[in-house]
């Protein structure tokens, strides 16, 4: 499975409905982007693993995540192809919608790359759950570079559809943090900016993005 730089997670699956048209390397791309028809061009998917809320460890369970983005683009040997998207949000029953990149061009897809970022004052990622009963938020502000290699390539055809999805492996967010040592504000426990563990928040954010190869 292949891993971002350093928290979250893009894939090579067919994401959307499943059909019985597949390329060679088992991308699926019968269903369209949001199952009404084939698709033409780049579909990218993008799905919580596990579904939230979830109890990732004893005593914590993830509620919501959110993750600014500028300069979204997937690059392979036909260059920098840009996606138009600034921002990832989940909560219960919430999960982003997919992205339709129609006129992509034909060529072989090596990684989708971006900067995990936003505007001040808002933070560039903030993750909200709870540990043991206690709210918790996990949060930074600084520019935080993400990159998914797809390990053998991404192939798109002329006049084809290529469906990647983007997973965010929670459990790894989770495993970062001691959350005994988290100070209390205001009955939330939190991780912000200028933190102790910060750095390995980051480190866990940027390797939780993934490509699904289930």
């Amino acid at each position: 499975m292949s891993r971002l730089v350093s928290l979250l997670s893009l894939l090579a699956l067919a994401g959307c409905p499943t059909g019985d048209d597949t390329q060679d390397d088992g991308v699926i791309i019968d269903g369209g982007i949001d199952g009404g028809g084939d698709v033409t061009g780049i579909v990218l998917t993008w799905r919580a693993q596990p579904a939230l809320p979830a109890m990732v460890d004893d005593g914590i369970i993830v509620q919501s995540m959110r993750f600014g983005f500028t300069d979204l683009r997937l690059v392979g040997d036909v260059g920098p192809v840009p996606v138009d998207r600034s921002e990832l949000a989940w909560s219960p029953g919430v999960t982003p919608a997919n992205d339709l990149i129609e006129n992509a061009p034909a060529g072989v897809y090596s990684s989708l790359q971006a900067m995990i970022a936003a505007p001040s004052p808002n933070f560039a990622f903030e993750i909200q759950g709870t540990y043991e009963g206690t709210p918790f938020s996990l949060r930074d502000t600084e520019a935080l570079p993400v990159v998914v290699t797809f390990d053998e390539g991404l192939s798109l055809v002329a006049g084809g559809g290529l469906v990647i999805e983007v997973r965010v492996d929670i459990d790894d967010l989770a495993d970062a943090i001691d959350f005994t040592t988290l100070p209390l504000q205001n009955g939330t426990l939190v991780l912000g900016p200028g933190g102790e563990q910060i750095p390995a928040l980051q480190a866990a954010v940027a390797a939780a993005f993934e490509v699904s190869d289930d």
